[in-house]
């Protein structure tokens, strides 16, 4: 999270003047590079699941917000989620809408080498700390994304994690294969 202060801080420098107006949910999908429109459409996805409105032009009120860093392994404290909902939220109305998480988490994206991001997706799905993530470990967190998977689609996710046959997927491991899988998928 080194970047997101500066990334929150340069979007305020941007709003200033009390209360930007944010572009329509349409209107900013359209302007982004057509390398992010995936991106963007699958955090829109995530957005609309833990938002009460159920549409992703909604906004993520503080409970909404903490239910979705729940999801993701962060369990975070009322004031560490008032002082996210703060960095995230560029309009000063005191909710998330999906423009600024949609703008916040792209522009996270940009600044996180993939084997970062790769290791904290790790931390967040080895949910026992043990340093290992089990085949139940990957279905939870597939079935709190609402992935749509299968446990025999888990199953052989896992096998091809596991490349050295232990039952369950190290660190190392699962960091060299969605390290290659997140830059083949940035370099498309």
């Amino acid at each position: 999270m080194r970047s997101k202060t500066r990334a929150a801080n340069n979007r305020k420098e941007a709003a200033k003047g009390g209360g930007a107006k944010l572009p329509s949910v349409t209107d900013y999908l359209a302007s982004l590079p057509k390398e992010k429109q995936k991106r963007a459409h699958e955090l829109q996805e995530v957005f609309a699941a833990f938002d009460s409105t159920g549409e992703a032009d909604g906004s993520l009120q503080l409970g909404e917000l903490g239910a979705l860093m729940a999801s993701l392994g962060s369990n975070l404290e009322e004031a560490e989620l008032k002082q996210l909902v703060e960095e995230l939220d560029v309009n000063s109305d005191g909710e998330v809408s999906f423009v600024e998480f949609a703008m916040h988490m792209l522009s996270d994206a940009e600044e996180e080498p993939a084997e970062e991001v790769a290791a904290a997706i790790f931390d967040m799905v080895d949910s026992d700390r043990s340093g290992s993530v089990t085949l139940k470990e990957l279905q939870v967190a597939f079935a709190a994304l609402n992935s749509g998977l299968t446990d025999d689609d888990t199953t052989e996710i896992m096998s091809r994690m596991d490349t050295d046959g232990s039952g369950s997927v190290d660190k190392p491991e699962f960091v060299k294969l969605l390290t290659s899988i997140l830059e083949e998928y940035a370099a498309a």
